[in-house]
């Protein structure tokens, strides 16, 4: 558990589940912007000799499509007129390593 201060208040937030590198956490930015960056995929199966992004961010995972398009429906509703598809390698999305 960490603390995390918001506003005068100390939180704490459980994060243990960020141990575990097959769960997906989808997040997108909005504001006060044109365009909104949605995650749909996190991590990586390569591990090249130059790259720590699967020791960092652990195994490719990706969002349900049916997760994205609700995401994508939200950002939509805000006013957003583009969003961009992002992740760490978006060419993984949905592909399964066996």
């Amino acid at each position: 558990m960490r603390s995390e201060k918001l506003g005068k208040k100390a939180h704490l937030m459980d994060t243990n589940f960020l141990l575990n590198d097959n769960v997906f956490i989808p997040s997108f930015s909005y504001g006060d912007r044109t365009r909104s960056f949605l995650k749909i995929q996190d991590g990586c199966n390569y591990y090249c000799s130059y790259c720590t992004i699967p020791l960092a961010r652990g195994h490719s995972r990706s969002d349900t499509i049916e997760n994205v398009v609700k995401n994508a429906k939200e950002i939509s509703r805000t006013g957003v007129r583009e969003i961009i598809l992002t992740g760490v390698n978006i060419g993984d999305f949905w592909k399964t390593s066996e």
